[in-house]
């Protein structure tokens, strides 16, 4: 990559990625915080409480805002993957000129070749991974957090506990955030763990090209997986995706957590 077409090369497909991410976030936001509230509502009238009710509050709505979120990252993710595996394969002989291949140009390509249908190859494959995915970050997140501020109350700062609840001592923003980061990285990797063979997956279904007119199925890609390469096949990018979730998680929750403090109204007004 750095020989034909320099550091550049090491960023196709990130245009594309960013055109999609900033309504795909609007998206996810807007469904988590919705879902958060009206299952809090639901399961509060259903005598549930405490850390239950958070719990199935913060899972649905992690499961909800990703399943919304696909019908608008699966066909920015599909041209993205198809830009970064397939954009250099037009070369200019005897040069070796690489001609990148722009995100409509791709648009174009993909549906020239396979219709509308193949701007969202992968979308079930890409649900099974995400809506888990979410739902157990945010579970994951909020158990974690809890773990923390338990750990730090046995410990005489954090919150304190009383008759089974937290009861909130004063502390730092500096703690805070260092609880919801160390909360986010840990979210991060239990997620990555269980969603990467399904996330592998969907990334060969996405970028592999139809044979006899058909694509390739997700058990014909889990077979030949483990047919070269074994169980351990499916664990293949785990450590980047740990990598890639933590930090990931850790900027969104740290934005997220700000606005959530800055919007939240006074109650006294």
């Amino acid at each position: 990559i750095m020989r034909s077409e320099g550091v550049p090369g090491f960023y196709r497909g990130f245009g594309t990625v960013i055109f999609g991410t900033i309504p795909a976030r609007a998206v996810y936001l807007t469904t988590l915080e919705w879902t958060k509230s009206e299952v809090g509502k639901a399961v509060g009238e259903m005598g549930v409480t405490g850390p239950a009710a958070a719990g199935l509050a913060n899972f649905a709505g992690g499961a909800l805002a990703s399943l919304a979120t696909q019908s608008v990252t699966v066909p920015i993710d599909v041209i993205s993957q198809k830009q970064i595996v397939h954009g250099d394969e037009t070369v200019v002989a005897p040069a070796a000129v690489v001609r990148r291949i722009g995100p409509v140009q791709m648009v174009r390509l993909i549906i020239k070749e396979e219709g509308l249908a193949g701007l969202y190859r992968g979308f079930l494959p890409s649900v099974a991974t995400f809506v888990p995915s979410s739902a157990v970050w945010w579970g994951a997140y909020g158990a974690y957090q809890k773990m923390i501020w338990s750990l730090l109350s046995d410990s005489g700062s954090g919150p304190a506990e009383s008759d089974g609840e937290l009861q909130h001592r004063p502390h730092t923003t500096g703690t805070v955030v260092g609880v919801q980061t160390a909360s986010s990285v840990l979210a991060g990797c239990t997620s990555s763990i269980v969603t990467t063979p399904l996330d592998l997956i969907k990334t060969r279904i996405q970028v592999s090209y139809k044979h006899d007119g058909a694509t390739p199925s997700f058990m014909d890609v889990a077979r030949q997986i483990l047919r070269e390469d074994g169980a351990a096949g499916f664990l293949r990018g785990a450590v980047p995706r740990m990598v890639n979730a933590s930090l990931w998680g850790t900027c969104m929750v740290s934005v997220y957590e700000h606005l959530k403090r800055v919007c939240a109204k006074d109650p006294e007004e």
